[in-house]
């Protein structure tokens, strides 16, 4: 029968493991047999090869519909559930394989996904019972020696986890993976020395074993030993598995040897039949400045397939990267989209777009979908990180980092979030110990990067700056590097060697609008707006689609009093990128300052058409509404509080609409909150005026008369109180 021969040669590309093309047999088997449980549990485990969580539970959750006998699919669906970061779904699993235990006492990868459960469940005695009932079964089985090791972990006790991995070395002590997961966990408490002898254990015992040769090669490459690990990257490459290949080159190209990686990529790319060769050989070209090869390389592939979803996807990044219009770039996300519907690198890359055009919650939302297509996707945690921290929500931004897959956690990028998210709850001294020590480690320039920012924050200006100089050695071109050091040498009054700083970055850059930008940025901050502005218009005339320099130009023309070149150049802006909010935020404040409150009003409706969570937006539209319809300006002011709970000014304004409507109380406790979180005469004012109309006149007139003592001239400019 023909939908048996998919299902065997499925199941034999899945031995080799070949998992995409296994997927497509059972695929096929499906439609052959769509009432038949075995295609779609062989479907679940490709999917799962494929890291697919998604798709393998809806493939073992059909297979149990199917046939409620066939435990295997049942135990893999609760299996995933067990992992779901919703506690009410980690219950439901809990539920489903106690309700199989009895008939299934023996299986022991029911009972390693209910000692999963009951970890998740935060019941670690329960979880170490049926972890050792597994190991009291098979003493050889490694994935519950690995899950008791983890439960360990979890309850403070790294001597037991560490005595539950050597006993499963024990078992077999000519065998790899033990020994591999010992050393993992040797990696997690900080003994790297005695990681890397487990490591060259197995390496001894089988010279060919590709997980040891990378975990030595990334160990030597954290410690610092580029050179020994560009031998072990070498020979890793060297091995037949063709996930190994590029490695070498990948490393090249990460410790800035491009030049050596390019040759070994073209050769790998035409040998080479899948597509990892081709994109690393287009980011290598990008890296040394030879964009055309790069689009070459890309247009090529495009030709011979315009549905190549990779090398589309390839071409979007890359015109991002060199700025093409967002817009443009939009579209064809969206076409990549049509191809790839589960591509999460393609929502990241929307989430950049969206970044770009100004429009933070459809960020914050390409970032979710990334990573719920692909939670190890750590480029998309990191940024959302970024991102929540950039909203004033560090508890939202430590929760997803503690949603970080366990093998990922040591990862460089998650590191960077972990501390910064730290940073940014108020734990400074747990961001502090844990930047020492991973420093302690090596002097990666991120790191480094980080410890100068937090050196900055605590006012160590000389700490930072030198910091930030080592970084600027490794990376002459990093402009956050660059801002960091000129923000150092503001705060020491160094402006002989900020100047020194950006001529010699200008000579490496020549025609870089991103860097003319920033020298008008500093030159706009020292009073010198004739340097300024020639430095923005030089940015412009780099790169015409360059948004910043257009906005500064307009921040300088407000400086200058010059309103109506301002209102022209945003005019313009927004005529070639009509998602730009900053433009529109611009063009409110015009409007606003001319005493145009209906043109203000219509500019802030447009920016919260387009950004939805962009409080200052929502704030200011409230605050302007407020004196002709008070309910509607309520609406949008209960919006902005919810994004920015406490924020000074949504409190404010809170107390200026509840003022409007007569309803003093309720406006008198927005505004002591608005006095306490950010004190000002102008919001002491305020506060005295709704206690006078209160029934507290008294009180009010104090409150008044030492606002107005601070500052006389909020008589007249807040005369609509």
């Amino acid at each position: 029968m023909v939908e048996r021969r998919a299902l065997d040669r499925g199941k034999k590309l899945l031995a080799k493991p070949d998992y995409a093309r296994a997927l497509l047999q059972f695929k096929n088997a499906i439609q052959a047999m769509p009432q038949e449980a075995e295609p779609y549990y062989e479907a679940g485990l490709a999917a799962l090869g494929e890291q697919d969580a998604v798709a393998a539970f809806e493939y073992f959750n059909r297979a149990a519909e199917l046939d409620p006998n066939h435990t295997d699919a049942r135990v893999k669906a609760a299996e995933l559930m067990a992992t779901s970061s919703d506690l009410t779904q980690v219950a439901e699993a809990e539920k489903l394989l106690t309700g199989l235990l009895p008939a299934s006492a023996s299986n022991l990868e029911l009972l390693d996904s209910l000692g999963l459960a009951e970890r998740q469940l935060n019941k670690p005695g329960e979880a170490a019972r049926y972890l050792r009932q597994a190991l009291e079964k098979a003493p050889g089985h490694l994935a519950s020696s690995i899950a008791l090791a983890r439960v360990k972990l979890s309850q403070k006790d790294p001597a037991g986890a560490e005595d539950v991995l050597k006993r499963a070395v024990e078992q077999d002590s000519q065998a790899a993976a033990p020994r591999l997961a010992l050393a993992g966990f040797y990696l997690q408490v900080k003994r790297t020395a005695e990681a890397e002898a487990q490591i060259r254990r197995v390496i001894d015992i089988d010279p060919q074993n590709g997980p040891a040769l990378l975990g030595l090669a990334t160990i030597q490459a954290q410690t610092g030993r580029v050179a020994k690990a560009e031998q072990s990257y070498r020979r890793l490459s060297a091995l037949p598995d063709e996930q190994y290949k590029p490695l070498h080159a990948m490393f090249l190209l990460e410790t800035g040897n491009a030049e050596t990686a390019i040759p070994e990529l073209e050769r790998l790319a035409k040998t080479d039949a899948g597509r990892d060769s081709r994109s690393l050989l287009v980011a290598a070209y990008v890296s040394t400045g030879r964009i055309d090869q790069a689009r070459k390389v890309l247009s090529t592939a495009l030709r011979a397939n315009p549905k190549d979803g990779d090398a589309l996807l390839q071409k979007c990044q890359l015109d991002l990267q060199m700025g093409e219009p967002a817009a443009a770039v939009e579209v064809e996300l969206h076409q990549v989209l049509l191809f790839r519907p589960d591509s999460a690198q393609a929502h990241l890359a929307l989430a950049k777009v969206y970044a770009l055009e100004g429009s933070k919650s459809m960020r914050r939302q390409e970032l979710g979908e990334a990573l719920r297509l692909s939670p190890r996707l750590a480029a998309a945690r990191s940024e959302l990180v970024e991102e929540l921290i950039g909203e004033r929500q560090p508890d939202a931004s430590l929760e997803v980092v503690r949603q970080t897959p366990e093998d990922q956690q040591e990862l460089l990028p998650m590191l960077v979030s972990r501390i910064w998210a730290l940073e940014a709850s108020g734990d400074a001294a747990g961001a502090r110990r844990q930047l020492d020590e991973r420093l302690a480690a090596g002097r990666l320039p991120d790191l480094v990067f980080l410890d100068a920012v937090l050196r900055l924050g605590s006012r160590d200006y000389a700490g930072a700056e030198l910091a930030a100089e080592e970084v600027l050695r490794q990376r002459p071109g990093d402009l956050r590097v660059l801002r960091l050091l000129l923000d150092c040498y503001s705060a020491r009054n160094k402006n002989a060697e900020a100047e020194n700083v950006l001529r010699t970055a200008a000579a490496q850059q020549p025609k870089s609008a991103p860097l003319e930008c920033l020298v008008g940025e500093w030159r706009m901050r020292h009073g010198d707006n004739a340097g300024a502005r020639a430095a923005l218009l030089a940015a412009k005339a780099a790169d015409p689609q360059f948004t910043d320099a257009a906005l500064q130009l307009a921040d300088l023309d407000v400086s200058e009093g010059r309103l109506d070149a301002a209102r022209e150049n945003l005019l313009a802006l927004v005529s070639s990128n009509a998602g730009s909010t900053a433009a529109y935020l611009r063009l409110a404040a015009l409007e606003d300052r001319a005493g145009n409150s209906a043109g203000a009003i219509a500019y802030l409706r447009k920016v919260v058409d387009l950004d939805g969570a962009n409080a200052l937006a929502l704030n200011n539209l409230s605050f302007l509404l407020a004196k002709t319809d008070a309910d509607e300006a309520l609406v949008y002011a209960n919006r902005a509080e919810q994004l920015a709970p406490q924020n000074p000014a949504v409190e404010d304004t809170l107390g200026w609409i509840y003022y409007r409507k007569r309803m003093y109380n309720a406006a008198i406790g927005h505004l002591k909150i608005a006095v306490a979180k950010g004190p000002s005469a102008r919001r002491q004012l305020h506060l005295g005026m709704a206690y006078s109309r209160s029934g507290d006149p008294a009180l009010g007139q104090t409150i008044i008369a030492a606002a107005l003592k601070s500052d006389p001239t909020l008589a007249a400019s807040e005369r609509d109180w």
